[in-house]
């Protein structure tokens, strides 16, 4: 019997060189090891190129998973944000993956604050920076994207009273400025330009999946999310404009609520509820 080799995560970048998707074969072992050390137990699957992680998810739920499973990416042909955006990136440049927690009964608003949270945590570890979270899912350094989180839900399978839980995330890695399209290069930006080194994209998801479990699963943290949300939130008491349930509403932030959303103080001393999954903030 072979000695386990104390540090699986660098043995995968060492040996993954001369693939031609650097490291995506050998994230399964590497990955499982070392969230094992972590107290991390979840089963992991992982594609050179698939429409949509989260896609990958709902179809493993569909045959019946009762586990976490985490799906990762090297490149997604038709990877997607919120209300039907696209998420661009290049093949080999940005961590793609999903969590999936099937079974469960959760709040969508508070599993959302939660996961942007567990994102901003891996990102201030990576880079010793201090992300700042705009609600519902954008981490951002220096007011420029990092990272998004998308959340989707369908009924469980074995147990419709149940629902299946997917947290999608993307983070820009390896990108410098000419990798963005020009609609993004002004307001985009990725570990590479933060820290200017080389990642192993391997290390960077495994304290990502390590905090969303500590985060999301099951959401053990609970008392502790609103209240470190808002303190990474700098949109509290600021005006913003959005596009809520088909109108435009504008006004003061007021609150983050895991209930309720986003409480928009509109000018005429009005509250607003604004649900993340009915709600675009608007650019001027």
């Amino acid at each position: 019997m072979s000695e386990l080799n104390p540090d699986p995560i660098a043995e995968a970048h060492q040996l993954s060189h001369d693939a031609r998707h650097p490291g995506i074969e050998l994230i399964p072992l590497a990955l499982r090891e070392v969230l094992a050390q972590q107290g991390v137990d979840l089963d992991i699957q992982t594609f050179v190129e698939t429409p949509s992680t989260n896609d990958e998810c709902f179809a493993a739920a569909a045959r019946g998973t009762d586990k976490p499973l985490a799906v990762i990416a090297n490149t997604q042909t038709n990877g997607r944000g919120r209300r039907g955006n696209r998420w661009e990136a290049n093949p080999g440049q940005s961590v793609l993956l999903s969590l999936l927690l099937p079974g469960r009964d959760l709040s969508v608003e508070t599993l959302s604050l939660a996961a942007g949270l567990a994102v901003a945590e891996s990102v201030e570890t990576l880079t010793g920076r201090n992300p700042e979270l705009k609600w519902p899912n954008d981490v951002l350094i220096d007011d420029h994207k990092l990272a998004g989180v998308l959340i989707e839900t369908r009924p469980n399978a074995p147990n419709p009273m149940l629902t299946d839980y997917v947290i999608g995330v993307g983070m820009n890695v390896m990108q410098t400025h000419k990798d963005f399209p020009s609609s993004l290069a002004t307001r985009a930006i990725s570990l590479n330009m933060i820290c200017r080194k080389q990642w192993d994209i391997t290390d960077v998801i495994a304290i990502l999946l390590k905090n969303l479990d500590l985060w999301c699963n099951p959401l053990a943290r609970g008392e502790e999310i609103v209240p470190l949300w808002r303190s990474r939130c700098h949109m509290l008491e600021k005006n913003i404009r959005v596009l809520c349930a088909g109108r435009i509403i504008e006004g003061t932030v007021a609150d983050i609520d895991p209930l309720e959303g986003l409480i928009i103080r509109d000018h005429h001393g009005l509250s607003h509820a604004c649900l993340a999954s009915q709600t675009t903030v608007l650019r001027d």
